[in-house]
Order: structure tokens, then C-alpha cells, then sequence
């Protein structure tokens, strides 16, 4: 399993991404929602989603992935490490201005401040192996998730990954196998 980190500024439709990726049964983290618990392997929270989605997620073409929302992604770069690809919703400054106004009924001077103190847009989607622009309809939007999609579905990291895995546990299974042989050998 890998995780995809899904970023981009205030009132971008970070959430109306991560809803057409759910739309698309592809397990989904909102990173709010987990209450902005670290996530590291060994944590409680770690533990808790671990236990709640089961050692793998599973998808009928047998990839498996998870998509999480982390809004300040790159300007705590906390969970960078983690992330195998990484996706950015953008949409235009004014959109952006206008939607963050009316979504939280902030004035546009207080608007504005709060995006200022964001990581600019242009360096997130530097850094972005994917970029959704959320500047059109919905119907724009979707499309572009839908094809991003697809891609991950037909990415070779999850294979390199059980391969690895499988040549790790061979190792030491044969390496186990060997030292007790040799053990059992020298002993009679």
C-alpha cells in the first residue's frame, strides 16, 4: 500500500477532490478529521487506522493505495516522508478569495492574511507529482481526479513493494533455515 498526499491552498476544493476519490471507493484520510494526530508507525493513531482499515486496502485491480488530505503538507513537511505521490488542487486567486470569504465569512482583508501566511500555490504545484485545477465546474474537476486515478491504479510501486517485502522475508526465513540447519548439524 502506498499514500498519496493531497495538499493545495484555503478554499482550493481540497474537499470536493477528496469526495470524487471516495466517490471512486478509493479509501480516503482527511487529516482534520484524524484530529491532526501524527500518524507515524507505532502511534496510537497509527494503531487506530491500522485496526480500522486492516493491514491492506484492497481494490478490485489489486492496487492499493490511500489518499490523504494534509492541507499544510508541505509547510510542516511532516508527513512528506510518507507520501509516495503527492497532489495539488489549485484554482484562480479569486475563486480562492471568494470562496474562502463566503465559505467562512471572513472579510477580504482577513482573506487574504490567511492565505498569505499559506506556502504560495506556485511552489506547492512545483513540488506536485499531480496538479487538479479547480478553477472550472465540477464536472472539469472530476475528470481530472478520474484520470489521476487511474494512473495510481496502474502504478508498478506496489509491486516493487511486495517484491521487496518477499525478498526480505525469503532472506530471513532462509537465513533462519540455514543458521538452525547448521545448528542441528554441528550439534550431532
Amino acid at each position: 500500500m502506498f499514500i498519496v498526499g493531497l495538499t493545495g491552498g484555503l478554499a482550493t476544493g481540497k474537499s470536493t477532490v477528496l469526495s470524487i476519490f471516495r466517490d471512486n471507493n478509493v479509501a480516503v484520510i482527511d487529516a482534520d478529521e484524524v484530529a491532526r494526530k501524527v500518524l507515524e508507525p507505532g502511534t496510537k493513531a497509527w494503531k487506530e487506522l491500522k485496526e480500522y482499515f486492516g493491514d491492506e486496502v484492497l481494490y478490485p485491480d489489486g492496487h492499493k493505495y490511500i489518499v490523504m488530505e494534509v492541507p499544510l503538507l508541505f509547510e510542516t513537511g511532516k508527513m512528506l516522508t510518507f507520501m509516495h505521490k503527492i497532489i495539488t488542487v489549485v484554482c484562480d486567486d479569486h475563486q480562492q478569495l471568494e470562496r474562502l470569504c463566503k465559505r467562512n465569512d471572513f472579510s477580504e482583508v482577513v482573506a487574504k492574511k490567511r492565505i498569505s501566511c499559506q506556502m504560495p500555490l506556485e511552489q506547492k504545484v512545483a513540488r506536485s507529482h499531480f496538479v487538479i485545477d479547480n478553477s472550472g465546474d465540477i464536472a472539469g474537476t472530476v475528470q481530472q481526479t478520474e484520470c489521476i486515478i487511474k494512473m495510481l491504479r496502474r502504478s508498478k510501486f506496489t509491486w516493487y513493494f511486495r517484491v521487496i517485502i518477499m525478498i526480505a522475508f525469503m532472506s530471513i526465513t532462509f537465513g533462519v533455515g540455514h543458521i538452525i540447519n547448521k545448528t542441528i548439524n554441528y550439534n550431532t
